[in-house]
């Protein structure tokens, strides 16, 4: 789900605030990765992410004169090993801010 929201213009700007929100519901999906001793395996059990942001425009110029925003995900995964088959589950959180200005 992507919300666009214009938040104010003036006469050479127009400023908007972005949200989006991606939540993808449990089914496993295997995956190998790199680096990984051969037989591990991984299955996604969950992933959800919400971005948010807001964005200045010049009409006057290319690139945004401001931008900001800021991204938190969550996932989880069973991992399991070849010889034991024990399965964990592994959670995992990551999170960014991104600010820029283009004077």
């Amino acid at each position: 789900m992507l919300n666009v929201e214009f938040v104010g213009a003036g006469f050479t700007i127009i400023v908007s605030s972005l949200t989006r929100i991606q939540i993808n519901p449990p089914q496993p999906h295997q995956m190998n990765l790199p680096g990984t001793p051969p037989g591990v395996n991984f299955q996604i059990q969950s992933f959800a992410m919400q971005s948010a942001g807001t964005m200045t425009i010049g009409f006057d110029q290319i690139m945004p004169l401001s931008g900001m925003m800021s991204t938190l995900s969550n996932m989880e995964f069973l991992v399991t090993e070849p010889e034991s088959k024990q399965e964990m589950l592994m959670r995992m959180s990551s999170s960014m801010q991104i600010e820029m200005d283009s004077p």
